[in-house]
């Protein structure tokens, strides 16, 4: 039996109406849109990528992937998903990124004694300082393993550690190598290497068109902040709640450890990075500060 073609030829793509378009609250649009084309003219001429929805109020939106099913009369039902970013309601404007979507992850790590903030200087709410700096007379009897001295001569010979609170024990009356807990009479701090503080990690993704800011965002890994936005250079990175000044005692307590970028639909880039938080700071002499406070 012939083939009989009637009606549309179908020449270019023909949208079927119902298609809907998704907004998150970040200002992500997502769009999946049906079209009826001759499938010889879809064969030949497939999605071009970065491709603008053909609607006025959504020309913002660009083409990201395709998928076509063929049928036996020629036809093929073409299904495109569009990806862009919320235009606030001007679409000749559009905005450049969407606001950040940020994820928080607090727990406890384990961490060396001696970067305690409580070890050797009292902090506040602790009840009594862990190790303090009142060591020992070299004449005290020595708990603990012997250390070797130097004398004047050139000889070497073993005397006590020095003992500080909860038999905390050092090498010299100054301090020098901190040895560990050797008094069993302290048998919370006794044998004790590691405790456990408090960390967290802030990751979140964020869609731009703006090319400079993912520029940025890879400028600025494995520097800090004492903001969350960098100096004005990246957006909130850090949600308000955790407040807005980032100082610790060693300084900025904010580390972009992390951006990783992927492209959609030709123009659209998918930033997703990671903020590291130190209760302490990290300190300027090591990491880059975008904005010393000190």
């Amino acid at each position: 039996m012939a083939y009989v073609s009637n009606g549309d030829a179908l020449t270019d793509y023909v949208a079927i109406p119902g298609w809907s378009v998704n907004i998150d609250a970040w200002g992500l649009c997502t769009a999946s849109v049906t079209y009826k084309v001759n499938s010889t003219v879809d064969k030949v001429s497939p999605l071009v990528v970065g491709e603008a929805l053909d609607d006025d109020a959504f020309a913002f939106m660009k083409a990201h992937k395709s998928s076509s099913k063929y049928d036996g009369m020629n036809i093929a039902t073409v299904t495109i998903d569009y990806v862009g970013i919320w235009p606030g309601g001007d679409p000749e404007d559009p905005s450049a990124s969407t606001v950040p979507q940020l994820f928080s992850a607090s727990s406890l790590s384990s961490d060396n004694i001696t970067t305690h903030e409580n070890f050797f200087t009292a902090a506040a709410d602790y009840s009594e300082v862990i190790s303090g700096v009142s060591f020992s007379a070299d004449t005290m009897p020595g708990i603990g393993p012997a250390v070797k001295k130097l004398n004047a001569d050139g000889t070497i010979v073993p005397v006590p550690c020095h003992l500080t609170n909860n038999g905390a024990a050092f090498e010299t009356a100054t301090g020098g190598r901190f040895i560990g807990f050797v008094d069993p009479a302290f048998p919370a701090f006794y044998g004790k290497t590691n405790y456990l503080t408090p960390t967290a990690n802030f990751t979140g993704i964020v869609y731009t068109t703006d090319e400079e800011l993912v520029g940025e965002f890879v400028n600025k890994m494995g520097w800090v902040s004492a903001t969350n936005d960098w100096a004005g250079t990246l957006p909130k990175l850090v949600p308000s709640y955790m407040g807005t000044d980032f100082v610790g005692n060693l300084g900025s307590q904010l580390l972009l450890s992390q951006a990783s970028v992927e492209v959609f639909a030709g123009a659209i880039y998918k930033v997703s990075f990671e903020v590291k938080f130190s209760r302490e700071g990290w300190h300027p002499a090591v990491y880059k500060d975008i904005a010393p406070t000190a």
